[in-house]
């Protein structure tokens, strides 16, 4: 039984019990592919009325959703709601200078949606030398975030409460982790989790940089608490959905693994609903004691994260490890 029941009739009430969001602005990323999450999460909420910057790795790709978009939505069309915003998260040491610009360009910032993310993949390092899996899904959006905290810091201080939101796309896949992960140093997240390159150790790797998404969620809220501001941050499963890289990735699985998968899944639109909840819904800073630093599956259940997820000393240590490995490679 969650936490919060979200007794609503239709998944679709998410959308419907949503606010204008007229006046507010967003980031998403991972927002370009049409059938995957961040895509949705971005078009619903201009659809709303927010102003969005859909974020992708070039300039590109942002301009071409945003035109698929408003040819799935006229309505888009007649306003300048969806904004492009290149940022490539395997580029560790340009991410303080794309949060620089936008800071220096935008006077707010309520809503932070960290999607984008790799999927299983052998090990490999980057040019810094860290597990690319682990900088672009764990260290890139945490280097975001923080490099954009003081826009949102004083977004939720001069804006009405309640709208000044952070939301980490992670996996329930982190789960299937084993107790005792250790996330102090390079070596540590560079782990290979049994062999470089087989669909078990891939997977692992995968859950650990999940697991690190929602270890710095849950942290990040005890600071904000500390610091008394006025922001929710939220973790989230948004269930099993067939993006373009999920279907290339379970093509490498056994027949009745891809059958039991596809059989589970939901349409992108449906993934994205989680994320949407988590961004926008009112509940969530209505009942911000229960929804802040929580663990939320779909769609808007409060579940229980793993024990390493929940554990303030590794989530102290991971804090403290990031910023250390940022700071030497000079990002």
């Amino acid at each position: 039984m969650s936490a919060s029941s979200l007794d609503r009739k239709t998944k679709w009430d998410i959308v419907s019990e949503i606010p204008s969001l007229h006046g507010k602005v967003a980031i998403v990323t991972g927002a370009n592919s049409q059938t995957g999450i961040g895509y949705n999460v971005a078009q619903q909420l201009a659809l709303k009325g927010a102003k969005v910057y859909v974020s992708a790795r070039s300039l590109e790709k942002a301009d071409n959703a945003i035109k698929q978009m408003k040819k799935d939505h006229p309505s888009l069309a007649r306003n300048d709601l969806l904004r492009p915003l290149a940022l490539e998260l395997g580029d560790l040491q340009n991410i303080n200078a794309v949060a620089a610009k936008f800071a220096a360009e935008e006077q707010r910032l309520d809503v932070l949606v960290n999607n984008a993310a790799l999927l299983a993949r052998p090990l490999d390092l980057d040019n810094n030398g860290i597990s690319v899996s682990f900088a672009t899904n764990h260290l890139a959006p945490f280097r975001l975030t923080t490099a954009l905290l003081p826009l949102l810091k004083k977004t939720a201080a001069e804006q009405h409460p309640g709208g000044v939101r952070i939301v980490n796309v992670g996996s329930d896949v982190h789960l299937k982790l084993p107790r005792g992960i250790q996330l102090n140093n390079i070596a540590d997240f560079n782990q290979s989790c049994g062999n470089t390159d087989d669909p078990e150790s891939n997977l692992f790797r995968y859950a650990l940089s999940k697991l690190a998404n929602h270890i710095f969620s849950a942290e990040l809220q005890r600071r904000l608490d500390a610091e008394k501001a006025p922001i929710v941050t939220v973790s989230l499963h948004p269930g099993y959905v067939l993006t373009d890289g999920a279907s290339r990735h379970i093509d490498k699985y056994h027949a009745d693994i891809r059958e039991s998968i596809v059989v589970r899944s939901l349409s992108p639109l449906d993934g994205a609903l989680t994320a949407i909840f988590a961004a926008a819904h009112p509940e969530v800073w209505e009942k911000r004691d229960l929804y802040g630093g929580a663990y939320v599956e779909p769609y808007g259940r409060i579940e229980q994260s793993s024990e390493d997820a929940r554990d303030p000393v590794l989530a102290a240590n991971l804090w403290k490890s990031s910023e250390e490995v940022l700071q030497s490679i000079g990002a």
